[in-house]
């Protein structure tokens, strides 16, 4: 009996979508990754050619109690409750 592309994929996805889900303060403390970035420049001030550079980005993220420095910057957490969060927060570009 052949299944449809609907059941194999939903039976290989199957335990992926069983396995429990990792609470927010499961995180690690730290963590580091990497990733690619390309430039793409002129080749000098008013040319048409163009120079591209294929460059690693590196990134770092700590999930402090207090500190936390993530994708959407550098905050830290003065008071949190379910109803009131205060905090400061930095980000650049």
């Amino acid at each position: 009996m052949r299944l449809s592309r609907l059941r194999c994929a939903f039976l290989t996805l199957a335990p992926l979508l069983a396995a429990p889900a990792v609470a927010a303060t499961d995180k690690p403390l730290w963590e580091a990754g990497a990733g690619v970035g390309v430039l793409s420049l002129p080749a000098w001030r008013g040319a048409d050619e163009t120079r591209n550079y294929v460059l690693p980005v590196p990134y770092f993220t700590y999930h402090g109690r207090f500190l936390r420095a993530d994708r959407h910057g550098i905050r830290g957490v003065l008071f949190d409750s379910d109803r009131i969060d205060l905090g400061i927060s930095l980000a650049a570009s």
